[in-house]
């Protein structure tokens, strides 16, 4: 194998969705060591997952209070050892969750909570609140009603970025449209600016801070005449608002670019998922993994699919290193082993490996990953999910926090 200075690596951990998998003919499997865990709360669910400079995380979801059916909004600060530093849990009349979390300066967080409506026409309303240390410092509704886009934190260098969807009236045929919007906020909360896009139907995953300015992913959705064409979506804007670029993938049935990053020449990964049509199965939509390179000033260099012979999708968080791009995948079938494909500079593949288990009632989870010279560390939260559901936890937790470490080069 070439070494890591040869090649920009970039590493897509796939899910597979069937039970037996078919694995390809050069897959390698390999078990991966455990080198720490610690259990969790058996009722926690962590929609975000921040690692921090101390080791730590930021586990931030919902949770069921004790003697209570009804999921909380619930926040989670553990060091390094897994210890819960502090716990923030506001009171909410009704169902509650912590959708996304951006960290704001040394225990100092800004958290999006959905809170669902008991009845009525509004299902959901949102909320931004910072949070110092465990505490609540401020707190404001973001969109009253239930918004035509659930809303998106993003992280600014001075701040955050708020991301969400306005609905219009109705038109002659009875349809609406979402006006997309993007606020830019200091740390305090205040908006420094306000860009509401002239394009309807977009949804932003994912950011990029890059050299003068942001780059943010996603999708954007036409109408044709009896179908809907769905682009992936690359849109740079500068710092005080200005929009410098915007470039659409090519045409497809549902694709999403939900993860980035950036390589060392200043070219930006964009990965995410390619879903097709109702094909074999009826009710099944197949799905391919998908990696597009865009040069700085914003040109689609290439964008491939990855199928390995199964139905598979990739998604995650990226972490840049000195030897490459890293992108995890959330797992949501805990019976798939992990794919780690490892691809060159023009996405051509070079290594497959699959990571076996001999614990597979537990899933991979959401993930962070932490590269060093020949290992790549894996963080996950995972679920043994057929006991959550029984709420069986007799044999240990149904939660917990695993590191494992892989390697992941040849001598």
């Amino acid at each position: 194998m070439k070494t890591t200075q040869t090649w920009l690596f970039l590493t897509i951990l796939f899910l597979l969705l069937t039970t037996p998998l078919a694995l390809a003919e050069d897959a390698i499997e390999i078990t991966p060591d455990i080198i720490h865990s610690y259990d969790l709360p058996d009722s926690l669910s962590a929609a975000e997952m921040l690692p921090l400079p101390d080791g730590g995380l930021l586990l931030a979801g919902s949770a069921r209070p004790e003697g209570s059916n009804v999921s909380a909004a619930t926040a989670v600060r553990l060091d390094a050892d897994g210890r819960a530093l502090w716990t923030y849990a506001p009171a909410q009349a009704s169902r509650a969750y912590f959708m996304s979390a951006v960290p704001l300066a040394e225990d100092a967080f800004v958290l999006l909570c959905q809170i669902d409506s008991k009845g009525g026409e509004v299902y959901a309303t949102w909320e931004i609140t910072r949070v110092q240390a465990g505490e609540a410092v401020a707190s404001e509704a973001l969109v009253p009603g239930n918004p035509a886009v659930p809303p998106q934190l993003f992280p600014a260098e001075d701040g955050f970025y708020v991301f969400y969807g306005e609905r219009t009236e109705k038109d002659r045929h009875g349809g609406t449209f979402h006006v997309p919007v993007l606020e830019k906020r200091d740390a305090a909360g205040s908006i420094l600016w306000r860009h509401v896009f002239d394009q309807h139907e977009l949804y932003f995953s994912a950011s990029l801070p890059t050299r003068a300015g942001t780059v943010f992913f996603g999708r954007v959705e036409e109408q044709e005449t009896g179908k809907r064409n769905t682009y992936g979506i690359a849109v740079k804007v500068s710092g005080d608002g200005e929009m410098l670029w915007a470039t659409e993938s090519p045409s497809t049935f549902m694709k999403n670019y939900a993860v980035a990053a950036e390589t060392e020449n200043g070219d930006l990964l964009a990965v995410g998922s390619h879903a097709y049509p109702l094909q074999a199965k009826i009710g099944v939509n197949p799905q391919t993994g998908v990696v597009a390179r865009f040069s700085p000033e914003g040109a689609l260099l290439w964008e491939k699919e990855y199928d390995l012979g199964v139905e598979a999708v990739g998604f995650g968080t990226v972490e840049s290193t000195p030897f490459g791009c890293v992108i995890p995948a959330q797992i949501m079938d805990y019976r798939a082993p992990l794919h780690l494909l490892y691809l060159d500079e023009a996405g051509e593949i070079q290594t497959h490996f699959v990571l076996a288990s001999d614990d597979e009632e537990w899933d991979w989870g959401r993930m962070v990953l932490a590269p060093s010279p020949g290992t790549l560390a894996i963080t996950a939260v995972q679920y043994a999910w057929e006991k959550r559901i029984a709420g069986d936890a007799q044999d240990g937790a149904t939660a917990r926090v695993r590191t494992f470490e892989v390697d992941m080069y040849d001598e």
